[in-house]
């Protein structure tokens, strides 16, 4: 965002610069842009209301939105405004001004000629909504794993936008396919370096433990990765999801996940490496978990049925020995 010559009605911006909020704003955006989120964050307002402020400073021409990227110092592009609006050559209007001073064309008995548009059907677009969400899904993945400002996210962005193009030379459904197709590739040949050994086993001789899983990253950068485990006889003390940045060059990260038994057994444990914002599932994993703990309850109930036998054991015992000497004293 960066502060501009007024450019609007004088009303307009007069009108604009009523609320403090507002001037507060133009003196910040006069020392260097800034983006939205800094802005509500040092004038302590929400970032919806933020926006409310900063339409109301674009609609009076006070203030423009820059492009990512575009790094233009605010007095040259003030200067370039106020020398288009102060020009001798040139008026600011708008369209409905523009059709008011055309003399519209009449036929020759005198009345207005009128054009009818030729109704067309239009043709499928190059690309389907759902075409067009997955790519965006998987790049905003991608961006989670890697940082916003990623060079290649960056890139990405551009194609994508380029992809519902039509009509014009490098556009239609083939180009289109063919940008899709490449995004799919260049995210996958990123994430796919994000690996975990697809089964192990563990062997829990406590109720307590810790279950490791190591990732390995053969990309050739840092990549942000969540580690969810699931599993129905296991509880997860201190949660079941971490994330973590895996460091690059064929190196492993080990998480450790604090557990606790539920029962004894074997039973499974389905670890998933997915993107930070989890919309791209990177691997799913089945371990296996062989706990020889009893629980509380199993234990109590173990020794119930102990006593219960022996208690059973002890009667019969005794009600033999009784019927034994009955018989050898008649």
């Amino acid at each position: 965002m960066t502060p501009v010559a007024a450019a609007a009605p004088v009303d307009i911006a007069l009108a604009a610069l009523a609320d403090p909020i507002r001037r507060r704003t133009i003196e910040l955006l006069a020392r260097r842009p800034h983006r939205a989120g800094e802005l509500a964050g040092a004038l302590g307002v929400s970032r919806p209301t933020m926006s409310k402020h900063l339409r109301t400073l674009r609609d009076g021409g006070l203030v423009i939105d820059t492009p990512p990227g575009w790094d233009v110092r605010s007095d040259r592009v003030g200067a370039v405004v106020a020398g288009l609006r102060d020009s001798p050559i040139l008026r600011t209007t708008d369209v409905g001004s523009i059709f008011d001073t055309v003399v519209a064309s009449t036929t020759a008995g005198g009345r207005p000629f009128v054009r009818i548009l030729r109704p067309i059907t239009p043709a499928a677009p190059p690309v389907t909504p759902h075409e067009y969400d997955t790519a965006q899904s998987r790049i905003e993945a991608l961006a989670s794993m890697t940082r916003p400002s990623d060079p290649l996210v960056a890139r990405l962005r551009q194609n994508l936008l380029l992809t519902p193009a039509a009509g014009v030379p490098g556009t239609g459904r083939r180009t289109t396919t063919a940008r899709l197709d490449a995004i799919q590739n260049e995210v996958g040949a990123v994430v796919s370096g994000i690996e975990a050994p697809t089964s192990r086993t563990f062997r829990l001789t406590s109720r307590r433990a810790t279950v490791p899983v190591s990732i390995l990253n053969r990309a050739n950068q840092a990549l942000s990765v969540r580690v969810s485990l699931e599993s129905k006889k296991l509880e997860f003390p201190n949660g079941s999801e971490q994330t973590v940045r895996v460091p690059p060059g064929d190196r492993n990260k080990t998480l450790q996940f604090d557990v606790a038994a539920r029962a004894s057994g074997t039973f499974p444990v389905l670890v998933t490496l997915s993107s930070p914002d989890g919309r791209l599932d990177l691997q799913r994993s089945r371990y296996t978990v062989r706990s020889s703990v009893i629980s509380g309850v199993g234990l109590i109930l173990t020794l119930g049925a102990a006593l219960f036998l022996a208690a059973w054991w002890f009667r019969h015992w005794r009600r033999r020995r009784r019927a034994t000497v009955a018989v050898e004293n008649p």
